[in-house]
């Protein structure tokens, strides 16, 4: 079983599993109006269809809230919000077949949603629960585990390449080599490159500020490290690294960067790895400078 897979399966399934088994073996909510082992069934398989619908809301939310480069946190949230609707719908319709099913009875439907603030608050008490989980397990999965989903170029996350190559193999076989002349005696002490997985090499072509952590992208995947951008894009051109900082959030190497585009009313370049990097109007002209094709 493969890393990713053992995380998604902890994610999708594993997770919504224990939450569901404690809110039934508790009895909550609806579980008052259920024997035990029926209170359990139905949280334990409400959970896991929840968990697949908040996770649908939140794939919507993520390219809505892609041009403004918002956090982790705001797609998760609206993530959330845009499934609570199809949520409530769902675990009404289900919670009325279920109990139908145990106890031959019927249960109350839930009321219309209406824009008030009767209903603001109840939503806020109904949710609250459900908001903390979400961030609480993605932020998690992300920061701690590495099982990203959500973010720009999730796709591209780090894989096992088999026998990690030396420090010179990795510069001369890297598929995309490191630019300039690099200082390999600076590199050995580098504090950011030495946190480095060795499977992901040197071939740095990219680094992107997400909160307080780095990610590094390489020809060879994708890292998170606590890290500020500013320090590494400084040690990176002390080695002898060529790139150019093209948003507040992000620097690339020059060379990594294949083709230009617009996207609405936002500048992009792609890299040679797929990843599109958006380019601010703050450090557009330094980009064309360095001759990238913004």
């Amino acid at each position: 079983m493969t890393k990713e897979l053992r995380n998604a399966l902890l994610f999708y399934i594993g997770l919504p599993v224990l939450i569901g088994f404690v809110l039934g073996s508790n009895q909550t909510g609806f579980g008052t109006q259920l024997p035990w082992t029926a209170s359990v069934v139905y949280w334990v398989t409400a959970t896991l269809m929840a968990w697949i619908v908040f996770h649908i809301g939140t794939l919507i939310a993520s390219p809505l809230l892609r041009p403004w480069e918002s956090p982790l946190l705001a797609k998760l949230a609206l993530g959330l919000l845009i499934a609570s609707i199809p949520s409530r719908l769902m675990l009404n319709a289900y919670a009325q077949h279920f109990y139908g099913a145990v106890t031959d009875g019927a249960i109350r439907s839930l009321p219309a949603a209406t824009l008030t603030l009767e209903f603001a608050l109840s939503y806020a008490r109904t949710w609250a629960g459900p908001y903390a989980l979400w961030l609480s397990a993605n932020l998690f999965f992300d920061r701690v585990v590495g099982f990203n989903r959500y973010r720009m170029a999730a796709k591209f996350a780090s894989r096992d390449i088999g026998t990690v190559p030396t420090l010179a193999e990795n510069a001369e076989t890297s598929a995309f080599p490191m630019t300039g002349t690099p200082d390999f005696s600076a590199i050995a002490v580098s504090p950011l490159l030495s946190v480095l997985p060795p499977a992901l090499g040197f071939g740095i072509l990219a680094l992107r500020s997400e909160d307080h952590y780095l990610r590094i992208y390489t020809d060879r995947g994708d890292t998170l490290i606590l890290y500020r951008l500013t320090s590494a894009i400084q040690e990176l051109q002390s080695i002898g690294f060529k790139g150019v900082r093209v948003h507040r959030s992000f620097w690339v190497a020059i060379d990594a960067v294949v083709s230009g585009h617009v996207e609405g009313r936002q500048h992009r370049v792609r890299l040679s790895n797929g990843l599109e990097v958006p380019v601010s109007q703050t450090y557009r002209q330094t980009a064309r400078m360095a001759g990238l094709p913004v």
